[in-house]
């Protein structure tokens, strides 16, 4: 299962969406507020990774990446909801 960080990189002064393991750049966002709303992160990823949200203070959301929505079917018809871990 692939796992996902996102987090406030200091020297591009935005939070960024990575992938754990490789580090790779997925996405750049202005701010917290956007990568979370709507299914913008849970899109990214896909519905079955694991999403952590590490604070700009270095600590760790718990239970934020528990609430994204998730990700909309093809079909159209909302998908089933999926745990994910915060920490």
């Amino acid at each position: 299962m692939d796992s996902f960080t996102l987090e406030y990189d200091m020297s591009l002064r935005l939070w960024v969406l990575r992938q754990d393991g490789s580090g790779r750049l997925v996405a750049s966002f202005l701010s917290r507020q956007s990568a979370t709303e709507g299914s913008t992160l849970r899109d990214l990823i896909g519905p079955s990774a694991r999403l952590r949200i590490r604070n700009a203070d270095g600590s760790y959301q718990d239970g934020l990446a528990d609430r994204l929505a998730p990700a909309m079917p093809a079909t159209g018809s909302p998908a089933a909801p999926t745990m994910l871990a915060a920490g």
